[in-house]
Formats: C-alpha cells, sequence, structure tokens
C-alpha cells in the first residue's frame, strides 16, 4: 500500500497546509493524504512570514501521524529537506544546499522552503518550490534573495514531476530515518554545506556569532561561539555571516 495513498489537487487555495489542517479539524484526514495547489493566496513561511504562492511553482502539504519518539518528530523537517535536495538534483542535475533548519538554497538565494507544523497529534510538512515562476513574478522584495529553477535549467521540470518524486523520496527517508533513529549522516553532509562557515544564530532572544560545526543525527545544530563556548540549538533561525 502506498505511503501516500490520495492527493487532492487544487487550482487555488490559501494554503495547503491550512486545507489539512481544516480536514484534521473536522476529522476527515488520514494519515498520507496530500494537497497540491497550482497557487496559494496565503502562502505562509517559517515564524508567520509570508511565503510567496504564484502559479507554476509547487505547493505541496502531507499529514502524517505523530507515533514515533518527540526528538524524532522535531527532526522531521530536515528528513523532509533531505527529500526534497535529493529529488531535486535526481531531476535537474543541481545539488541545492541545505540551510538549517527548512531552506534549499542554490548559488546562495532560496530556492524552497519548508514549514512543519502541528496540530492535535498529527504533523503537517508543508513544501514550497520555486519551479516554474519566472523572478519578475516573485515580489520585488525577495528578487535579490530567491531565485527559480529557470534561472539554472531549461526546460524547468513539471511540478507534477517533482511532488511525485518527492513523495517517493520522502516515503524511502522517513522509514530510514525512523528505522535508524537519526539522520543518515552522510547524506545530510551532501547536501549541507554550512559546516565551519561563520552564522549568526539565536537561543531564543540572544544572538550568538559563532560556527556552525555539526548538525546531529536527531538534527540539532552546534555551534561554537566566538568565545569557544559550544552551544546546541533545536530550532531557531540562522543567518550566515
Amino acid at each position: 500500500m502506498s505511503r501516500f495513498p490520495k492527493t487532492l489537487h487544487f487550482p487555488s487555495l490559501d494554503s495547503t497546509n491550512e486545507e489539512l489542517r481544516r480536514r484534521i479539524d473536522a476529522g476527515t484526514c488520514r494519515d498520507g493524504l496530500v494537497v497540491i495547489a497550482d497557487q496559494q493566496t496565503s502562502g505562509r513561511g517559517r515564524l508567520g512570514r509570508t511565503w510567496a504562492s504564484p502559479a507554476g511553482n509547487l505547493h505541496l502539504s502531507l499529514a502524517r501521524r505523530m507515533n514515533e519518539p518527540h526528538h524524532l518528530t522535531t527532526a522531521m523537517t530536515l528528513v523532509a529537506g533531505q527529500a526534497l535536495a535529493r529529488c531535486i538534483e535526481e531531476s535537474t542535475g543541481l545539488r541545492a544546499a541545505i540551510k538549517w533548519p527548512n531552506d534549499l538554497l542554490l548559488a546562495g538565494r532560496k530556492l524552497a522552503g519548508i514549514l512543519v507544523e502541528g496540530c492535535e497529534g498529527w504533523q503537517i510538512i508543508g513544501v514550497g518550490v520555486n519551479i516554474g515562476a519566472r523572478m519578475e513574478d516573485l515580489p520585488e522584495e525577495l528578487q535579490d534573495i530567491a531565485t527559480t529553477l529557470p534561472d539554472h535549467v531549461m526546460p524547468p521540470p513539471d511540478p507534477k514531476d517533482i511532488a511525485a518524486r518527492f513523495l517517493e523520496t520522502f516515503t524511502a527517508l522517513e522509514a530510514d530515518f525512523l528505522n535508524r533513529g537519526g539522520l543518515d549522516q552522510d547524506l545530510w553532509n551532501r547536501y549541507w554545506t554550512d559546516r565551519n562557515r561563520p552564522i549568526r544564530a539565536w537561543l531564543g532572544q540572544d544572538p550568538i556569532d559563532g560556527v556552525a560545526l555539526d548538525v546531529t543525527p536527531s538534527g540539532v545544530l552546534r555551534v561554537r561561539d566566538d568565545a569557544g563556548r559550544v552551544h546546541e540549538i533545536r530550532s531557531g533561525e540562522i543567518l550566515r555571516r
């Protein structure tokens, strides 16, 4: 039986994550339900940020029951990032870099983002990838920090093909992750390129300037600050310095 037995496809939605949340609240969601929208009118990123969602890009969310230990649930964002990076590389030959915890970059610019949210025993994993939209389709304030696949490869892949490949890849990596009880470090290090990079991270409201050391199998980012102290960051935001 397929890990994702049913996919609902919409021409337009406010948010694919919100559509799954509504179905969870109504008791009509099932494990492995996938929602895809050609465009979103109220797409979201982490920390309540807006995610530009014009037609031509991939906007996908999946629902999964949370049955694993909490420390594995919280690292599922990174599993989704690995799956997305791998499927983009297999589809285009381009190796995107994972920016912990939830972005994919090409040539230093944001190509994709992942938004993971919890909801009453469920986990909603949302994926947005700039596949078909042109740079001029994105808001002006994003044009200096974002990129789209047509900037790097022509013709770009079909969003439906990326969606199918992502779901297949995520299925395999999710099973491997849960079986081994942590990230495949070799695969993680194939796409994570910030080792020894100067970064600024946050523990709560306090910024930490230092160097990224590694990411543990449970998804914890370890940073050595400028005074030599090592900090473990389980969630948050980082900036490259």
